[in-house]
């Protein structure tokens, strides 16, 4: 459910060029997930995407190239396919549910508490875009994120995962998503990870499991956030096992052991801004005489 008041001045501000980043951030995210939802009647209306290639350059064509606003010609472009198609959106008017995405790349969003998600890529969260008076509401829908939570004592910051809610007041720490699992790692500060029959409190360098087969809630009392989040990263003697968390959480790239002894073979490596996967698996080429193979989402490693 959206606020159609706020996507609204969304779209105005973003046609001023007055939208900031993150705004600009959960409108791609709320139109593009409108037009996946969208139905489409191919019969009628063609092929949705050549249709939208058509309306796009129509659009496109009109507009000022003086000083052109590449994002307003993109969300008018959705806007008229949603138009043409007539479909209902279910705005609601209390509630402010706004959603926000990764593909193939970390992303981050600044929330209106001014909190920070930085996500993995391939992961999804729902969040309020002005949250109410007693909490702050915030579900990770898939994948991995990392939550650098402002600190406001009067005002919990909860986030819902499956079957189980994470409290805090003002802490950073890490959820991970996995098929059977959920893991909450605590970077700084005092977690509470519930589920509906237990409770764990967990503070820095710890962690819980959360098994979905068995809905049970299991402690680690040594756990620590490895920092895949950090844009110039200096790794120094981590274990290649550790390594390849951070390129998952970074790249969305699993990573394949061929003979576990290679697990707890250290590595030191620069991981700089814009390094990409290939770059970084050059250096590591380099500077160790592992052998590593990619294969689309992959990388196996190998002595």
């Amino acid at each position: 459910m959206f606020n159609r008041n706020f996507i609204k001045k969304l779209l105005e501000r973003n046609s001023l060029n007055q939208s900031s980043e993150s705004e600009e951030k959960v409108l791609d995210g709320f139109l593009n997930d409108l037009y996946k939802k969208s139905e489409w009647d191919e019969k009628q209306l063609g092929d949705k995407e050549e249709t939208s290639k058509i309306l796009f350059e129509s659009i496109n064509s009109k507009i000022n190239r003086s000083k052109p606003n590449y994002g307003w010609i993109k969300y008018a472009s959705v806007a008229v396919i949603l138009l043409l198609v007539s479909i209902y959106v279910p705005f609601g008017n209390n509630t402010k549910q706004l959603i926000f995405a990764t593909t193939q790349t970390i992303d981050s969003i600044i929330l209106p508490d001014h909190s920070t998600i930085i996500l993995s890529p391939h992961s999804k969260v729902v969040y309020e875009s002005d949250f109410n008076d007693k909490y702050r509401a915030v579900s990770l829908l898939k994948g991995n994120a990392f939550f650098k939570v402002t600190k406001n004592e009067a005002k919990p910051f909860v986030v819902t995962t499956g079957s189980i809610k994470t409290t805090v007041l003002g802490t950073s720490f890490n959820i991970d998503i996995k098929d059977d699992k959920i893991n909450v790692d605590v970077k700084s500060g005092r977690v509470q990870v519930a589920s509906r029959s237990q409770q764990k409190i967990i503070y820095r360098n710890q962690g819980v499991t959360y098994t979905v087969h068995k809905q049970s809630l299991s402690e680690e009392k040594d756990s620590k956030v490895l920092p895949w989040y950090e844009k110039d990263l200096l790794l120094k003697e981590v274990s290649i096992n550790e390594l390849g968390i951070i390129l998952k959480n970074r790249f969305g790239y699993n990573v394949r052991y061929e003979d576990k002894s290679i697990d707890n073979e250290k590595v030191t490596i620069h991981l700089a801004k814009g390094d990409s996967i290939t770059q970084i698996i050059d250096k590591l080429k380099y500077i160790t005489s592992l052998k590593f193979k990619t294969n689309a989402n992959e990388i196996t490693v190998a002595k």
